[in-house]
């Protein structure tokens, strides 16, 4: 009986964690650089900020809770903890062959935060993320 009691909690708190990893996520950052051009998208639950230029206050926009269910759906298919390692799979951004972009993910605990990878050529493990934020900062205006 207890060892039953045991493994019932063990996959409630198990399944919780995963939901709050989710659930915890407070705003996703996504840069692009490269010589002459910046661009920043910053979401939050509430808010979609788009900036041209580093520093600058950006554009406002309202995030609607449907963009925002998507951006944290994409999130749920990636692993937090290998987040920072994942390997980006070309460099041309090392070479001015492509903008180089950065994903970041701000929780209530932690900041993740990917390494450098070619904008337009995402790591596998994040490009539905990526995907999924691009296309809500296109279609918001």
């Amino acid at each position: 009986m207890k060892a039953i009691l045991l493994l019932l909690i063990t996959f409630v708190t198990q399944g919780s964690c995963q939901t709050n990893q989710s659930q915890a996520i407070l705003s996703v950052e996504y840069t692009m650089v490269s010589r002459g051009f910046y661009q920043q998208i910053i979401i939050d639950k509430n808010t979609l900020i788009k900036r041209q230029k580093k520093g600058s206050t950006g554009e406002y926009f309202n995030c609607t809770d449907t963009d925002w269910q998507q951006i944290i759906s994409a999130i749920k298919s990636i692993e937090l903890d290998d987040f920072e390692t994942i390997n980006p799979p070309s460099q041309a951004f090392q070479h001015d062959g492509a903008a180089m972009a950065q994903l970041k993910l701000v929780t209530s605990d932690k900041t993740y935060q990917t390494s450098s990878f070619d904008h337009g050529n995402p790591p596998q493990d994040i490009k539905k993320l990526v995907e999924v934020i691009l296309s809500v900062a296109q279609n918001i205006e």
